[in-house]
């Protein structure tokens, strides 16, 4: 049932990685359906070649999503920055500066389970 209502990401995407004796990889789920959305990303010590596991988070129904405010830079380096989205602290990786193109949070209001039709 949970599988359902909150399924795992269908596999991720490494979509910034820092080589060296310590890497650092930042994955954004692929969501199983155009239904469901990923909220922020996975952050992983492991190097590229290793992807977390798809328990490691959930995705939401799209219809409980809502467009967040602008984010703000936090972090610049080398391979890119690092955004976060002020409602709830979703932390999202870009390569580059260009400011990520949609970010998404949860809005309580549209948080509604519907009982299968015929029920």
């Amino acid at each position: 049932a949970l599988d359902q209502v909150l399924p795992p990401p269908e596999r991720y995407l490494c979509v910034w990685h820092v080589s060296g004796p310590e890497p650092l990889s930042i994955w954004q789920a692929v969501p199983p359906s155009k239904e469901f959305v990923p909220l922020g990303s996975i952050v992983t010590c492991t190097g590229r070649d290793q992807q977390p596991p798809l328990d490691a988070m959930r995705c939401v129904p799209k219809a409980w999503a809502t467009k967040a405010a602008a984010p703000e830079l936090i972090w610049e380096g080398s391979e890119g920055c690092i955004w976060q989205a002020a409602a709830m602290g979703v932390l999202l990786p870009t390569r580059g500066r260009a400011k990520p193109d949609a970010v998404l949070e949860l809005d309580p209001r549209k948080m509604r389970l519907e009982a299968p039709a015929g029920r």
